[in-house]
């Protein structure tokens, strides 16, 4: 009987560490504590479109595709060279090396742009269905240090090249349609560096206002706590920590995004239609989050 306690105890142990480190996003007490939640479990092999027709809660996502990446521009392709500075690195060479080593540097950067498709079908329990098509859109810098000449004392005269790429992020753009019956909605997510998100669902009548939300720290061990000890999110990446979606009556739907915590807060107050309207929208973001911002 001891040793079963014991265990028992280790076990409770073990469980409150998982939840050290715990982040959430921070919602409002009065919409969490009437909302639905709606827990969406990220699959755990991802090499198929399929694994990710994923059931949230009475809806179910169907028919996800997702196309192959399309490369729209290249500065490189394009012949549109930035010369962005060149170092002469003699003088250096010379007295760490005591030989003549000449290596001029240059820098240059090209623009690149690569697009891919995204869509699925969200079935609701009256059996109508949204359907959701986006285009998601990257834009980057890619930057070139290319070594042109080395000269060495000690040897003939040889060129040598030495290239070193690395990728500089700068926007996402998420543009969806969402078609619901005869109804048309726009969904709009841009990220761009060293600014803030810009996000709206809009349709024939209503707009949705959105609005990233902020990421939590809960202290330790977890007790459950809803407010955030300091706001940690910085504009700059691609998956974001959290949204909150409001209408005319206030906030009807918030996602969590953040450290593999994938869950939707549904106001109780929504009909049908606006509520698999929002699922749908949310997928969106979660999708996104599970592939780290890959679509």
């Amino acid at each position: 009987m001891k040793t079963r306690v014991l265990s028992l105890c280790l076990v409770v142990l073990l469980s409150a560490c998982v939840t050290v480190g715990y982040q959430t996003v921070v919602l409002d007490a009065q919409f969490e504590n009437g909302a639905t939640r709606i827990d969406a479990v990220a699959p755990v092999k991802r090499y198929r479109d399929e694994v990710f027709n994923v059931p949230l809660g009475p809806y179910q996502v169907d028919a996800l595709a997702i196309g192959d990446t399309e490369v729209l521009y290249s500065g490189r392709e394009a012949g549109q060279v930035e010369r962005k500075a060149t170092v002469d690195n003699t003088g250096w060479n010379l007295i760490l090396n005591q030989a003549f080593i000449g290596e001029w540097v240059t820098y240059r950067q090209y623009r690149t742009e690569d697009e891919v498709t995204l869509s699925f079908a969200l079935d609701t329990p009256s059996g109508e269905r949204v359907n959701t098509r986006c285009v998601v859109n990257n834009t980057g810098l890619e930057n070139e240090e290319a070594s042109r000449l080395e000269v060495s004392s000690q040897a003939e005269n040889t060129p040598r090249n030495r290239v070193v790429d690395y990728g500089e992020w700068l926007a996402t753009r998420v543009i969806c349609t969402l078609r619901q019956g005869e109804q048309t909605w726009f969904l709009r997510t841009v990220q761009q560096a060293d600014q803030p998100p810009k996000l709206d669902l809009v349709g024939d009548d209503e707009v949705f206002a959105v609005r990233v939300l902020d990421e939590a720290l809960v202290k330790q061990p977890y007790t459950g706590a809803r407010q955030a000890d300091e706001p940690v999110f910085e504009a700059t990446g691609t998956v974001l920590p959290g949204v909150q979606i409001d209408g005319r009556s206030g906030t009807v739907a918030a996602v969590s995004l953040g450290n593999g915590n994938t869950a939707i807060w549904l106001a109780g107050t929504l009909d049908p239609a606006d509520e698999a309207l929002l699922v749908a929208a949310s997928y969106v973001w979660i999708l996104r989050a599970w592939r780290g911002g890959s679509i």
